[in-house]
């Protein structure tokens, strides 16, 4: 195995593998070419809107290094005690990327949040014949802070068993594709809500990590993660404290013995 960086995808013969993350949607296009032609590529490509892509478009992508601007990621994932919960709601015939958009952005890149997926029933088929298991929305709020459906634009195409479990635990159905805007990728409306009621940085850093372009995205929000941030400065605290209680119970011993 030969490592190449700053590339999106590498072919060597019959064998094609990608970079992270949303890097698969090219490769996945540029197979697509291969077994059915570059106007089908660029006819399913028009419709994903992926930032920069065209069937004759490089292959180079920026190489990445570890950054301050990166502590983020280690602070969601070091202390992610008091982070909210995201319920993620799926219903039948979500797009594969909008649902992997949100599995990503709220949990799995950015650790932001802990994310429950629930569903009208069991078991969620998405656009394309994939089916996910989920929990079903006929219980209590699980914890949940907000809700949010993925992949559609009005609360009525959420459905009405997701809407009734929202109700029964007043809870607001919220749409991050509410906002999406003609020719955008799946990943640009929940990194926008992930920066608004996160902030921008964690966006941001989950952009760069799941290796998708973010030079576009117009961000609003809280500037830094200061929840995780507050709770590594305690625990730098708490720790240097606990580091001084020998020393201070030694010396009042001692003082205690010679008085």
């Amino acid at each position: 195995m030969h490592w190449q960086r700053g590339r999106r995808y590498v072919e060597d013969g019959r064998v094609t593998t990608t970079a992270g993350v949303t890097s698969g949607t090219v490769g996945a296009l540029r197979t697509v070419e291969e077994l059915a032609g570059k106007d089908e590529a660029a006819r399913i490509g028009k419709g994903l809107s992926y930032p920069g892509w065209t069937p004759d478009g490089p292959t180079a992508i920026p190489v990445h290094h570890l950054a301050v601007g990166d502590l983020p990621y280690a602070l969601n994932a070091a202390f992610p005690w008091l982070r909210p919960a995201v319920g993620i709601g799926l219903v039948d015939g979500v797009d594969e990327i909008d649902a992997a958009a949100a599995f990503d952005g709220y949990g799995g890149v950015s650790f932001a949040a802990r994310t429950v997926v629930l569903g009208a029933h069991a078991a969620v088929t998405t656009r394309h014949g994939l089916v996910l298991v989920t929990e079903a929305a006929d219980g209590d709020s699980r914890g949940v802070d907000r809700f949010v459906v993925p992949g559609v634009a009005d609360s009525a195409a959420a459905g009405e068993p997701l809407r009734a479990w929202a109700r029964r635990n007043r809870l607001a159905v919220e749409l991050p594709d509410g906002g999406r805007h003609a020719g955008e990728f799946g990943f640009d409306p929940v990194l926008r809500d992930l920066a608004e009621h996160g902030d921008r940085r964690t966006a941001l850093v989950t952009a760069k990590f799941s290796e998708y372009p973010s030079s576009h995205l117009a961000l609003t929000g809280a500037a830094w993660p200061w929840r995780s941030t507050l709770l590594a400065a305690s625990a730098v605290v708490v720790s240097v404290g606990a580091g001084f209680v020998p020393t201070v119970t030694r010396r009042t011993v001692r003082r205690r013995r010679a008085a």
